[in-house]
């Protein structure tokens, strides 16, 4: 393998997705601010994209951590499901207690909130993170007006889980390498 190695591929591009997160979550937060401050009972905020960027920065990580796990000798398969994904991830003991035994907040938003809504992991009409889908009663909606995680995580004045999963996933991706290193 030459210098970039297929997990160090894989761990750019997560950084590159959580860099874009990151980004958007400021300035959804600067917006939000704004509003409150001109008392707008209105929120034109919209949250789909942070939440589409961080499925991605984490399925990322997991391919990462699968090339490690390979030696870095065999693609990682094109799924998008993090139940599979994190299960390989977890194989590495320091991922392990790393992200899902110290961060359960983490844990539990990846794995019970925002894979669910993985568009291979729903039916065409289901919520998802990315496609309109038509409600029983024929109604489109759409992620960026419907998806109830941007009202539960941005639009919630009494939900600041968002802060806090935010900050624990730049200490996992910023920390990667170290622990991968360990195992």
């Amino acid at each position: 393998m030459n210098t970039q190695s297929i997990s160090n591929a894989f761990l750019q591009e997560a950084k590159e997705n959580f860099c874009a997160a990151k980004i958007l979550f400021g300035h959804l937060k600067e917006e939000k601010q704004k509003q409150r401050a001109n008392d707008d009972s209105i929120l034109h905020l919209r949250g789909s994209s942070l939440f589409v960027l961080l499925q991605m920065a984490i399925e990322k990580l997991c391919k990462a951590a699968y090339a490690r796990q390979q030696n870095d000798k065999k693609m990682p398969p094109r799924t998008h499901d993090l139940n599979w994904l994190m299960d390989v991830a977890m194989r590495n003991p320091s991922l392990k207690v790393m992200f899902k035994k110290s961060n359960p907040l983490v844990y539990d938003f990846l794995m019970k909130e925002l894979n669910p809504l993985q568009p291979s992991n729903t039916s065409l009409n289901s919520e998802n993170l990315e496609y309109p889908w038509i409600t029983p009663k024929n109604k489109v909606k759409f992620p960026a007006a419907d998806l109830k995680l941007i009202h539960k995580y941005l639009h919630d004045p009494h939900n600041r889980s968002i802060t806090n999963i935010m900050w624990e996933l730049e200490r996992f991706v910023l920390s990667f390498n170290k622990i991968m290193r360990v195992n």
